[in-house]
């Protein structure tokens, strides 16, 4: 528009001297914008995350993570900050309040075995380990790892279970769960095709369906005696090729979202449990466990790497 052009042709004629962080410049709102706010902009984030950081240390609440423009605060200190400054600031009673969540989540999520098979119900039968100590039965064992000094800030809690010789099976196939899922396609943002979402309304605690990656399908069709025969009948169908969501990876999901429970970190590893060699064929001896630990990105207490 006219008007604007005037407006910034007027600008540029006149020169005026603006104050910043920096000190004192003479030139055009141009050259101001350009030159002084973006310093004064880093230097009031790096100043703020400063303080911020040492009066959280003054009252006793170190922070456990710093990550400085997405590194480490030991590969770029808050001094080159260019962007952003995260600090969180996590006790070792966050990891307590994480365990009572993936607890929580597991027995909802753990499919209910109908008909029971047995006497054993899979709900009762999850266990609590303490960098790699069974502390026992699930949710009492929780109370062993509340007094002070149990934990530090090195420790890892697994929810390991259910520890019944179906528990596999019920881990592999959550509530929610059944042979046919009606999903529905998405664009992806990232532009890489499509996406497939669970239907508009259904909640977190619905599974999602994860499409294999072409170099997985291709894996699985050259363990076949007809590879491509295989894969095209694998492409053939409306929905490709694909998994629903198994009991560690929708408990990941769902707590790693929690604003809680940001500078913890979440695993869906398995563990061995030696009894568990008799529960299959395949004499396998491992069992599913949802682990929690501090984030050891940026983690203050780590040391550098």
């Amino acid at each position: 528009m006219e008007i604007d052009r005037i407006i910034a042709e007027e600008l540029r004629k006149n020169d005026r001297a603006y104050t910043g962080g920096i000190g004192k410049i003479t030139g055009t709102i141009e050259k101001y914008v350009l030159t002084v706010l973006p310093k004064d902009i880093l230097a009031t984030l790096r100043v703020v995350a400063m303080n911020e950081l040492g009066e959280q240390v003054r009252i006793g609440n170190p922070a456990s993570q710093i990550l400085v423009d997405g590194m480490k605060v030991t590969k770029r200190g808050i001094e080159r900050a260019q962007r952003k400054v995260v600090m969180r600031f996590q006790d070792t009673r966050s990891l307590v309040e994480a365990v009572k969540e993936i607890y929580e989540l597991l027995q909802r999520i753990t499919r209910l075995q109908v008909p029971p098979q047995n006497s054993i119900v899979a709900r009762q039968n999850f266990y609590l380990y303490l960098n790699g100590v069974n502390l026992g039965n699930m949710p009492s064992a929780i109370s062993k790892i509340e007094y002070p000094g149990v934990l530090t800030r090195e420790a890892v809690v697994r929810v390991v279970g259910p520890l019944v010789n179906y528990g596999r099976r019920l881990f592999w196939n959550p509530a929610g769960a059944s042979k046919k899922m009606n999903f529905y396609r998405v664009k992806s943002a990232r532009g890489s095709g499509v996406r497939f979402m669970p239907p508009k309304g259904s909640g977190p605690f619905y599974p999602r369906f994860k499409p294999y990656k072409p170099s997985t399908l291709r894996k699985k069709a050259n363990r076949t005696k007809d590879p491509a025969a295989t894969l095209r009948s694998m492409l053939a169908g409306d929905t490709p090729p694909g998994r629903i969501e198994n009991v560690g990876q929708m408990v990941k999901r769902i707590i790693s979202r929690h604003p809680r429970f940001k500078g913890l970190h979440f695993t869906d590893g398995w563990i061995e449990y030696g009894p568990a060699i008799g529960w299959s064929k395949l004499a396998d001896p491992r069992v599913p466990a949802v682990g929690v630990m501090f984030a050891r990105k940026g983690n203050t207490n780590m040391g550098a790497e």
